[in-house]
């Protein structure tokens, strides 16, 4: 299993990393966020081309970004101060019988930045613009 932290900034895109093509096919992908409350972002069973997107507030804002090449990593939309956490995806293979023996093949820490803020004062700062709608960010110099 792979854990990793990944930044992105407010209102930017971030893709969330899950590559699964030893799981192919698929007979179930899942993205939660684990904690006290297990919350589901998509779930796809069978290889359905349409997942199922539990939670109102991901409508729109989700989606895998290449399921026919077994890259399941989870494309999040239009950032927000509430997606910060963690996130998991489960992918089971459709040969495997027991859900229960599955693990998370990869977790993700999210850290939701707004620009001109870094998480460490000796790391560069993330600054940007919005020009014609689209998002200008570079990191510039720490303290």
């Amino acid at each position: 299993m792979k854990h990793r932290s990944i930044s992105a900034v407010i209102g930017g895109d971030v893709t969330l990393p899950c590559k699964a093509e030893g799981y192919m096919p698929f007979k179930v992908v899942e993205w939660s966020r684990p904690g006290e409350n297990l919350e589901y972002v998509l779930i796809l069973r069978n290889q359905n081309l349409d997942p199922k997107i539990p939670k109102p507030g991901y409508k729109g804002r989700v989606e895998l970004k290449d399921l026919q090449n077994g890259d399941v990593s989870l494309v999040l939309k239009n950032v927000t101060s509430e997606d910060s956490g963690t996130y998991e995806c489960y992918v089971l293979k459709k040969t495997v019988r027991r859900k229960r023996a599955i693990k998370p093949i990869s977790t993700i820490t999210l850290n939701v930045l707004l620009l001109g803020e870094s998480l460490d004062q000796n790391l560069p700062v993330l600054q940007g613009f919005l020009l014609f709608g689209i998002r200008f960010a570079w990191w510039g110099g720490g303290l």
